[in-house]
């Protein structure tokens, strides 16, 4: 399948599951979003386990790779975390299926690359809470002119800053707080 073809439904917004969100609470929110990443760090697997069984079919979820314990094939993908990323050595999933990498230095985007991703996370464009140094919008159109595969700018970005995304060369935005 070529990378057209998988990648033609990913949306422009593309929102990631906060840690305390729950798919059964949250189910006529999803109505209006039908696609998005399910993740949630350091929640336990019985919690995990029980969220993903309010998936609705209809629902195109990515599954972030701390949870691949849980990937089935009705999963659209998987996303990998940087740390994922940087252990495996070929691709963790069907190739008919999306597989999307987060990437915060050169290294990990050429790891994406080799592997073959069909779009990768670009962060952090601004601040944020970890400590990795901030790209700016200069450092995301200077990694963008690079790569010819969709990369969303994510780190301190919301919708709003979709359109900066593009004028950069981005595909879209990602990202948690704002997009909930």
């Amino acid at each position: 399948m070529n990378i057209e073809a998988k990648t033609e439904n990913l949306p422009e917004i593309y929102p990631i599951t906060p840690s305390d969100f729950s798919l059964e609470k949250n189910l006529k929110q999803l109505d209006k979003i039908n696609f998005f990443q399910y993740r949630r760090k350091n929640t336990d697997k019985k919690i995990v386990k029980n969220d993903l069984a309010f998936l609705k079919k209809s629902l195109r979820v990515i599954l972030n790779s701390c949870h691949k314990d849980f990937y089935q094939d009705d999963f659209f993908g998987m996303h990998l975390t940087s740390n994922d990323l940087m252990k495996i050595s070929e691709n963790p999933i069907s190739k008919d299926k999306i597989l999307g990498a987060s990437c915060h230095n050169p290294d990990e985007i050429n790891k994406a690359l080799v592997l073959g991703v069909d779009y990768i996370f670009i962060s952090p464009i601004r601040k944020n809470q970890k400590l990795n140094k901030a790209l700016g919008w200069k450092g995301f159109k200077n990694i963008c002119k690079q790569i010819d595969i969709p990369i969303f700018a994510l780190g301190g970005v919301g919708p709003e800053d979709l359109e900066n995304s593009r004028n950069n060369g981005g595909y879209g935005v990602s990202g948690i707080r704002k997009f909930w």
